[in-house]
């Protein structure tokens, strides 16, 4: 019996597909490791002696796939929640974070409909901290102060991971450095 009005009752044992979230998010790994598969089969995939560059993405891939073939078989086997309604507010500020994130780290040039605009480097400083707090407009239950001490913590962490132990040439300020 649903807990409100808007509520759906739960599955029963008697439904063919007894976990709608087992299996969505089994359609979605298979999805996602089609993409893998089929993003890789232009490179070499070598062998273990001498490993190719698809070795890795391919062999991942099919371990995604494995798993959402498991997922997809268990949600005809046990009986697990219904899928919800869907909001787009989170997959749009997660994704629009990571594109700006992208497109300002090292700086861009975008070209549309004859229009060209020129995004200037930002660096790791400015880029990081603004992905994050895009990001954080995914959920309207979060909070600027908690989100600011987030940023922080997590941008002294990149750029001490990124630059100082790992040694990769990312730039940290905006004029390159």
């Amino acid at each position: 019996m649903p807990d409100a009005p808007g509520d759906r009752a739960p599955p029963s044992s008697r439904d063919i597909i007894k976990s709608q979230v087992d299996l969505g998010a089994g359609l979605f790994l298979i999805g996602l490791a089609l993409l893998g598969v089929y993003g890789s089969l232009g490179l070499r995939f070598g062998q273990l002696t001498s490993v190719g560059p698809a070795l890795m993405p391919r062999s991942v891939a099919v371990l995604i796939g494995v798993f959402g073939i498991g997922l997809v078989i268990a949600s005809f086997l046990s009986v697990g929640p219904r899928l919800e309604r869907w909001h787009l507010r989170g997959p749009i500020f997660v994704l629009g974070a990571v594109v700006l994130f992208a497109l300002t780290i090292r700086g861009s040039t975008l070209s549309l409909a004859g229009l060209t605009v020129k995004i200037p480097q930002l660096g790791l400083v400015v880029a990081g901290p603004l992905a994050v707090i895009v990001s954080s407009m995914a959920d309207r239950d979060t909070r600027p102060l908690e989100v600011l001490i987030f940023t922080a913590i997590l941008t002294a962490v990149c750029i001490g991971v990124f630059r100082f132990l790992l040694r990769l040439p990312i730039p940290i300020l905006p004029l390159g450095y």
